[in-house]
């Protein structure tokens, strides 16, 4: 199967999209370095908003490992990575195929946490290791390991190199389309912008369809721009899944999408909170992807204010708050391998059954109180 058409024109050099789809450009070689790479200044000189400094003085074009790894381990806290987490899932089991196979494993189910974090885990890895180094190809040997135990059972999910695509492409172009659906003043830094599609496509390259497609690489066709890459956000967003799934797919696609949203509400908000977690990710999520997924809509009353809310953090991290000194993801990353993340489910149920007995202990207090004060009123009186 290939990328379904849609009113979209083909990728610069190509005169329509079946020539595109039989000749694919391949992914990149690792580029030549024409330098060393100029390294991170030392902690006291890490002043302001140094970050930005610091990009402009790289070359995309053959430092785009360096300019990803600064971007992710000084950039957002893991909270925002847990929602990009959840909203591109939702986004990736629309196809029939990705809905299939993502169902079938149905880890997310069962472990959803641990799920969460080994994902994260590995993009940490090939952020740490770079897009072309053998411990990135390692790492991702792993993960096409564990699709392979899946298109055994599952003959075809694996033999579409566009759905890989998509699930890089979000790692990268969300922030742009929240930065927009937001109205944020700045959009992504100009040179992060530009490395994205040069390590994402190096990064897919590793993995592989299954053998019964010719165990292609998965980084056939990835976009060679951000312009490019953002046209195929929107294309891939525009395609009519629906019409091309079958009934029973597109259950097992939104059970699999609302799994997603679960866990994420389960590992970051109280039980009685759940509410805004799942107001959170509708309003991060396309429309179109709501409505294929049966998600529902935004609270028209809550929606704005969480609108409110990431604007003003990307607006005060671009301009008002001074940037980390230190990289918290290459320090979550050391956590997170140490930690036996087999137990991480555990964790997180006993630690939200702990807290909904001390909710529930705090409630009776409280109540016990005002019930003691009314009746020293009516004493009184």
């Amino acid at each position: 199967m290939t990328f379904p058409p849609t009113t979209f024109d083909p990728p610069k050099g190509y005169r329509s999209w079946e020539e595109f789809h039989t000749n694919p450009w391949k992914p990149l070689p690792p580029a030549v370095p024409k330098r060393p790479v100029p390294q991170w200044p030392p902690p006291e000189q890490r002043k302001g908003k140094w970050v930005s400094k610091y990009l402009d003085t790289l070359d995309p074009e053959t430092e785009y490992d360096q300019i990803i790894r600064t971007a992710t381990f000084f950039g957002p806290p893991l909270f925002v990575g847990a929602v990009g987490y959840a909203t591109t899932f939702c986004i990736l089991t629309q196809p029939a195929n990705s809905a299939a196979a993502i169902h079938f494993g149905a880890r997310v189910v069962r472990r959803g946490h641990q799920r969460f974090y080994e994902t994260y885990l590995h993009e940490l890895e090939w952020v740490y290791h770079g897009s072309s180094s053998p411990e990135t190809a390692k790492d991702i040997d792993k993960v096409n390991r564990m699709h392979a135990n899946i298109w055994k059972h599952l003959p075809g999910t694996y033999s579409d190199p566009y759905e890989a695509n998509m699930s890089v492409i979000s790692m990268g172009f969300l922030e742009q389309y929240l930065r927009k659906l937001v109205g944020a003043r700045n959009e992504m830094h100009p040179k992060v912008r530009a490395a994205w599609p040069e390590w994402g496509q190096r990064v897919c390259d590793h993995f592989h369809t299954e053998p019964s497609d010719g165990m292609r690489s998965m980084g056939l066709g990835f976009p060679r721009t951000f312009e490019e890459l953002e046209t195929f956000w929107y294309r891939f967003d525009a395609i009519p899944w629906e019409e091309m799934s079958t009934p029973e797919l597109i259950q097992k696609g939104r059970e699999t999408a609302e799994a997603f949203i679960n866990q994420f509400c389960d590992l970051w908000f109280p039980y009685s909170f759940h509410w805004l977690g799942r107001q959170l990710i509708l309003v991060t999520t396309p429309p179109n992807c709501r409505r294929r997924q049966n998600m529902g809509e935004p609270n028209w009353i809550v929606s704005p204010v969480i609108k409110f809310v990431i604007k003003v953090f990307f607006d005060l991290s671009d301009s008002v708050l001074p940037d980390a000194k230190e990289p918290a993801g290459l320090h979550l990353r050391e956590r997170l391998s140490e930690m036996n993340l087999n137990k991480m489910d555990r964790q997180v149920k006993m630690y939200r059954s702990r807290q909904r007995k001390a909710f529930m202990v705090v409630g009776l207090l409280i109540g016990w109180l005002i019930c003691m004060y009314f009746l020293r009123i009516l004493y009184e009186f």
